[in-house]
């Protein structure tokens, strides 16, 4: 069966969340907010940085030291590709590097903290993952 393509592909460095390396406190019962993550994995995404619209995720806000600006965005991943890399894409998934292999490849840390299927072909269901990310660091301008 056909596969969707994705427009402009770049390559994405991703630094899955590790869940399995959550240690518990035993006296509280509750974990303690170490995050492990597995080795990173490249994988070929439509990217959109910027959300536009109503519901924009980029924002600006002001705090003591000035304009704050809080970006985000979205990738698109296909379903395909995210299985012959053995990576179920998860929330709390961070995004590492975007243009891996270009002139001007692009550090970023974002978070993912929201992922919805895409693209439901008869027979194969959703065949692309919409995953939603939001810098955590904002920058101050």
């Amino acid at each position: 069966m056909a596969q969707p393509r994705l427009l402009h592909p770049l390559w994405c460095v991703i630094e899955p969340l590790d869940a399995s390396s959550q240690i518990e406190d035993e006296n509280m019962r509750e974990e303690i907010q170490i995050v492990g993550r597995s080795p990173r994995i490249s994988i070929p995404a439509q990217l959109e940085y910027r959300d536009k619209g109503r519901n924009a995720i980029a924002s600006e806000s002001f705090d003591a030291r000035g304009l704050v600006s809080h970006e985000g965005g979205y990738f698109l991943v296909r379903v395909l590709d995210t299985q012959l890399r053995g990576w179920t894409p998860s929330i709390g998934d961070r995004l590492v590097e975007i243009g891996t292999g270009t002139t001007f490849p692009q550090q970023m840390n974002s978070i993912v903290f929201k992922i919805s299927p895409r693209a439901h072909y008869p027979g194969l269901g959703a065949t692309l993952l919409k995953c939603h990310f939001m810098d955590r660091a904002p920058s101050h301008g």
